[in-house]
């Protein structure tokens, strides 16, 4: 096995690559961040108007569902029968006055308007609510926030999201593909990840600690949370991304980044890169016997008191991804100043986190990718790596607060990385 610290040692000018080899091998971040879908063999990245086409024949679907079953529980089929018709209709204020579309009567219209209401809180699951509480508009007009609470807690409104929930992953999801991650690229990553940690050369009760905490992660499913902790509604299927929960030690990997692309190695990448989260600058104080040195210390004493402090320098350094320290630049403190580390959780407004994940996901990909898929023509191999990417074009701004520029996360992590290079094809630098 290479030395695990290998390929962020490795610097070289990326631009000398050979004529005859692949084009991808001098500039992957542009082919990765350019328009288009591609297959790989493993997977599709799908295009913009692939996704956006998939998304709207969702929706549709979705609509008619809601409409069916809100109708249904209207209808008096729940257990509380009328009940849960009335408490509909005093929420939505739909009776109040003679020109209310229910005053002193259950009507077509009415129903119309008590379904518009209860198809609106279904598609948000219960988040009208929070719309009122925050005064923010809630798309069904003025409403009764007491008599909300009473229709969320009716037993009927429970049961239409849960088949809510469960119709939206039968639609949403490809098929097999939230199996795939929970029994075959989850469990893979953790045991590549594992490897790794296996090989450094570290104090061997912190070994121990930070083996554990990869361990006892769990995978939390595609279903992702809203900013307020509270489910996304059907929004959720929407949320391109994933995410590394450290106070319950779970990932989540959101359905809709798998609207986006099916692809094994764009899906390793993110598991790998929210498994790291979890041993990363920011968040390993959380669960291992890891400590930071306390008292008055200077940025650089703390990068120099990281389990792997080389890679922390490397990732910092202009010939990398020069990975900025955003709260020191926001604090204008000079390099040398020195800050109470008692009062702050150093490194979480740092772009070196996400660095430090990006890099452990390149350490492991292609390990992952010759093992479950060795048949790959070098094309699809290529397509692969820059599907992996794609999903990082979003950061193209260097001020980002937590992730560095696209094009050198791309082309100074992954592409220097000794493994990759090999498995597209590239010449290793001198």
């Amino acid at each position: 096995m290479r030395l695990f610290l290998f390929s962020i040692l490795v610097t070289f000018n990326i631009n000398s690559a050979l004529a005859n080899e692949p084009r991808v091998c001098s500039d992957l971040a542009t082919t990765a961040c350019s328009p288009g879908g591609r297959d790989d063999g493993t997977g599709r990245r799908f295009s913009a108007n692939e996704i956006r086409s998939r998304q709207l024949q969702f929706s549709l679907q979705m609509d008619s569902f809601i409409e069916e079953k809100a109708q249904e529980s209207l209808n008096g089929e729940g257990p509380n029968g009328d009940n849960f018709l009335n408490s509909v209709i005093k929420a939505f204020n739909l009776e109040n006055t003679e020109q209310s579309p229910c005053y002193q009567n259950r009507d077509s219209s009415c129903m119309e308007a008590a379904r518009e209401g209860l198809g609106s809180m279904l598609r948000n699951n219960g988040q009208t609510m929070s719309a009122v509480r925050s005064g923010q508009p809630n798309n069904v007009g003025p409403v009764s926030l007491l008599n909300l609470d009473v229709v969320v807690n009716m037993a009927e409104f429970q049961d239409l999201n849960e088949a809510i929930t469960e119709r939206s992953a039968e639609l949403a999801l490809p098929e097999g593909v939230e199996t795939s991650i929970e029994t075959q690229i989850f469990p893979e990553a953790k045991r590549l990840i594992l490897e790794r940690i296996a090989s450094l050369n570290i104090d061997e009760s912190l070994r121990e600690s930070i083996t554990a905490r990869v361990n006892a992660i769990d995978f939390d499913g595609t279903t992702c949370s809203g900013d307020d902790g509270t489910r996304a509604g059907l929004d959720q299927v929407y949320i391109d991304n994933a995410f590394y929960q450290p106070a319950t030690n779970t990932i989540q990997y959101c359905s809709g980044s798998l609207q986006s692309s099916t692809s094994h190695f764009s899906i390793f990448t993110g598991i790998a890169h929210e498994i790291a989260h979890s041993i990363d600058p920011c968040n390993i104080e959380m669960g291992t016997s890891f400590n930071y040195p306390r008292g008055n210390v200077t940025s650089e004493e703390l990068d120099g008191s990281f389990y792997l402090p080389g890679v922390i320098s490397c990732l910092r350094s202009p010939e990398s991804l020069e990975a900025r320290n955003v709260s020191e630049e926001l604090r204008g403190a000079p390099p040398d100043a020195q800050f109470n580390n008692e009062e702050m959780m150093y490194h979480c407004e740092d772009q070196i986190t996400e660095s430090f994940c990006d890099w452990f996901a390149a350490e492991v990909i292609s390990d992952y990718i010759t093992t479950n898929f060795p048949k790959l023509t070098p094309d699809q191999v290529a397509s692969g790596y820059i599907n992996a990417n794609a999903t990082i074009c979003d950061f193209m701004d260097s001020n980002n607060r937590v992730h560095p520029n696209s094009r050198s996360r791309i082309n100074r992590l992954f592409l220097v990385n000794p493994e990759i290079r090999e498995h597209i094809g590239c010449q290793q630098p001198p």
